[in-house]
């Protein structure tokens, strides 16, 4: 089945699609090297093919040649400029290398390219929580939550944010909700303590 399938694969070779299913293929095999190449050949048929941006960007990612993946994603950016999911990839690239200046710039543009996807805009709005502009980070997480309401994940966010601003009440109302959504988890529940416990201090009771 397997020299059937490369069989037609090449058969196929003068199109990107072929050259990226055998670099999945040997992806899969772990020939990782061959795997590179083929997507290269895919994106020397068509530049403009994205997903073999994508998949080539990870491979390289995976083998820690983030230099050569960033130029990936930055090359399917100044092709494809108007697709959201380009500038999203790259800017998890540049979060991990801690370039969160950069990354923050390709979050906005995803962002507006993508309004209705909710990890977009909590990605931007952790990202731009590290970089101190917290009423940008806040409307951010707030959309991502609008957008996917009972996401754990965007609960835990605002409720961290909000017990680092001291702002007690809004932390307990989305602790609450995230000890809802995951019921019996304990870091839910030691993080309503904690807002609690600010309340009481504060005098909130």
């Amino acid at each position: 089945a397997l020299e059937e399938y490369l069989h037609a694969q090449e058969l196929s070779t003068d199109t990107p699609g072929a050259h990226m299913n055998l670099a999945i293929l040997r992806q899969s095999q772990g020939a990782l090297e061959e795997a590179v190449a083929s997507y290269r050949h895919a994106l020397e048929l068509d530049p403009y093919f994205l997903p073999a941006h994508f998949n080539l960007a990870s491979l390289l990612n995976a083998l820690g040649r983030n230099q050569e993946a960033e130029a990936v994603l930055r090359d399917g950016v100044e092709r494809a400029p108007e697709e959201g999911d380009v500038h999203f990839s790259l800017s998890l690239l540049l979060a991990e290398e801690g370039r969160l200046e950069e990354a923050a710039d390709s979050l906005l543009i995803a962002a507006k390219l993508l309004p209705e996807r909710g990890r977009v805009h909590y990605n931007l709005g952790l990202t731009l929580q590290h970089l101190g502009r917290r009423q940008e980070a806040e409307a951010a997480l707030l959309r991502a939550l609008t957008l996917e309401r009972g996401e754990p994940d965007f609960l835990h966010a605002l409720t961290i944010f909000y017990l680092q601003a001291e702002d007690w009440q809004r932390a307990q109302h989305h602790a609450r909700a995230l000890s809802q959504a995951i019921p019996g988890s304990p870091l839910a529940q030691d993080l309503l303590r904690r807002a609690a416990d600010g309340a009481s201090a504060a005098g909130e009771d």
